[in-house]
């Protein structure tokens, strides 16, 4: 039998041992890592749901064009993936330093998306429509102005900490300058939005939801309701009739962080990894498939840039050409400044891309250098060098400029 004193060294001894056990066990708490809800997905070479990454990254209408999407149609279907998972990285900015500071050098603002009605129904038409019987997450890593309004084709979409979905004012250029009074006013608005009508359809969102990010005057409020199974999703109205309001300002579009789209339901969520989105959506085992259509996308965007690099080398050379292009060297150059100018007249043709960019860096006439500009230009300076050579002339004039800067002389009217 114990005695009272053996009884509590021995009550002692246990306790000493549980506190070194739980300083033992908490030790290794700290230094493993936290528990991570995605922890608990499995990635495998071919179980589970098959995932196929389509990204949506860079510029609209330059790296995100509808026309290059729509060529990867048959591998996305021969590929056959349970589930696609659009990652759209398309921003207006470098940083948002940059962004809060208004700090848009030249070059920057030469990056910002360019709305497109046409890019925007082509690719939420192929992705929504053509491929609808394929399940479909959109995850906005960040967004802004049309890549913003495309997104909204989709009703599952989830968004990382940092994403936002910015407006843009870009759309309302296109009526703000009419008077309200005129007859024509509510027209041109109709036409113009006519596609955010459509988008929000595709996407099952509110029509006034999206109306706000594309028309500065229209304010947002919000009412929340339930239906019948305790879910709750919100009502919106562009006017104060709401029960609270998310954009009381009539001069700026809707611009709305992660953590508010997540609670008004605009977001299925934030999240920080693509096993984030599988978890949430109930998937415990997947794997990635059509790694290859990744790379066409990367390759694309690659192979057109380099071509507007050309192409703005070659333009470059056909000025030059022409500036050189009299006297005895008349013919050699005017035929060099030809075949330079018919090198970028191809570049332009094959990429919408680069016919864009062109029109922004060079001006001819007071208007954008353009493909029909070209094709007349060309046209021009081959009917003259044709004269020249008949007529054994080698006089001064030739192919002068090509329509750089402030378009300098030479082309078509």
């Amino acid at each position: 039998m114990y005695s009272s004193r053996t009884f509590i060294s021995l009550h002692l001894v246990c306790l000493a041992l549980s506190i070194c056990i739980l300083f033992q066990v908490s030790e290794a708490a700290q230094d493993s890592p936290s528990f991570q809800w995605s922890d608990s997905i499995t990635k495998t070479d071919d179980g589970g749901v098959s995932v196929l990454i389509v990204p949506l990254k860079g510029q609209m209408f330059t790296d995100i064009h509808h026309e290059y999407y729509a060529t990867l149609k048959d591998q996305i279907l021969e590929a056959d993936p349970d589930l696609i998972v659009l990652e759209l990285e398309s921003r207006d900015y470098k940083t948002e330093y940059y962004e809060l500071q208004r700090r848009i050098d030249e070059e920057d603002q030469k990056e910002q998306n360019s709305y497109s009605d046409e890019v925007i129904k082509g690719i939420a038409w192929l992705f929504r429509v053509e491929l609808k019987d394929i399940p479909q997450i959109m995850w906005i890593k960040d967004s802004s102005g049309p890549s913003s309004i495309l997104s909204f084709a989709w009703d599952n979409i989830y968004m990382s900490p940092e994403a936002r979905l910015v407006g843009t004012f870009q759309l309302s250029r296109n009526w703000s300058y009419i008077d309200k009074k005129h007859p024509t006013y509510g027209k041109m608005h109709e036409a113009w939005t006519a596609h955010v009508k459509n988008v929000a359809s595709l996407g099952n969102r509110d029509v006034a939801l999206v109306m706000a990010f594309v028309d500065p005057e229209k304010v947002l409020t919000g009412t929340w309701e339930w239906d019948d199974t305790g879910v709750a999703s919100v009502t919106y109205e562009n006017n104060f009739s709401g029960d609270f309001t998310i954009d009381p300002w009539n001069d700026f579009p809707l611009r709305l962080e992660a953590n508010t789209s997540a609670d008004l339901g605009v977001s299925s969520g934030t999240v920080q990894s693509l096993e984030d989105i599988l978890v949430a959506e109930k998937i415990r085992e997947y794997h990635i498939i059509g790694e290859e259509i990744e790379l066409a996308i990367e390759d694309n965007n690659k192979s057109w840039r380099k071509d507007f690099s050309r192409a703005k080398n070659s333009y470059e050379n056909s000025i030059q050409y022409g500036q050189w292009a009299t006297g005895e060297k008349l013919f050699k150059y005017m035929k060099m400044q030809i075949d330079s100018l018919k090198k970028t007249l191809r570049y332009m043709e094959k990429w919408p891309g680069v016919a864009m960019r062109m029109s922004w860096d060079y001006q001819v006439d007071d208007r954008g250098l353009s493909v029909q500009y070209l094709k007349q230009y060309i046209e021009m300076l081959e009917e003259q060098y044709d004269r020249l050579r008949k007529n054994d002339n080698a006089g001064s004039g030739g192919g002068r400029g090509g329509g750089r800067g402030g378009g300098r002389g030479g082309g078509p009217k």
